[in-house]
């Protein structure tokens, strides 16, 4: 029995149990009818039409007894996940692909003055020939100058906490507190030095505030990661 014979046949079965069914438009079987003869798969699509719930349930049990007769495969379509969004510039995505197998400096926290957010300024000897000492030291010192303003106390960041203990933080849904807009700062500064100075030398900088501000990351994207091991 070949799929247009079950075919065939499911059609003349159902177009005589819609008899049955006097609530039916004529219409509506024709154009049911002249749909799945030019396409089986439009079985499927019976079961969403405005027919009644005792003729689609018809059709679902016929359908389902040919797919077991012949042995084909379902025709219900299964929804696939959506894609990774990446939410970087185009450089950054373009440079964090070719990161992944590439050699990393990390440069550590600075915890000699307490426990605030600083990075160590000491150019590290992997990056030698590869950017000049002050752009290096330019970067790291701005960055730590953007966390050192983050953590300022201030009469505005006090009246920024009273104003949120009196709302119950409720208003912090509606404005954004200082140091969410000294990170955006950050993530906004990493994104123009790996354009205008550290790309075009074959390195990226990664916002420390991915790796959890525990360290800087640079990918040395000239050097595979094994090339040091060697």
């Amino acid at each position: 029995m070949t799929l247009l014979g079950g075919c065939s046949q499911l059609l003349a079965d159902a177009a005589g149990s819609w008899v049955e069914y006097p609530d039916v438009e004529e219409g509506q079987k024709s154009l049911a009818l002249t749909s799945t003869r030019k396409s089986p798969g439009l079985f499927a699509d019976l079961r969403s039409k405005s027919l009644p719930l005792a003729c689609r349930l018809d059709f679902a049990l016929r359908w389902e007894a040919l797919e077991a007769q012949l042995k084909i495969p379902s025709l219900s379509i299964k929804s696939s996940p959506l894609p990774p969004q990446n939410h970087g510039t185009p450089l950054e995505d373009l440079a964090g692909s070719r990161s992944a197998g590439c050699l990393k400096v990390f440069i550590q926290r600075d915890y000699s003055e307490g426990t605030s957010v600083k990075f160590q300024t000491k150019f590290p000897p992997e990056l030698e020939g590869k950017i000049e000492k002050s752009v290096f030291e330019n970067t790291i010192n701005d960055i730590n100058g953007m966390f050192v303003e983050a953590e300022k106390m201030s009469c505005g960041r006090y009246c920024e906490g009273c104003l949120g203990c009196l709302t119950a933080y409720l208003v912090f849904f509606c404005m954004e507190t200082h140091y969410e807009q000294m990170m955006k700062k950050v993530t906004k500064y990493v994104a123009e030095q790996n354009e205008r100075a550290w790309s075009p030398r074959g390195l990226l900088l990664t916002n420390p505030i991915e790796r959890g501000l525990r360290v800087i990351e640079i990918s040395i994207l000239t050097e595979p990661a094994t090339t040091r091991a060697q």
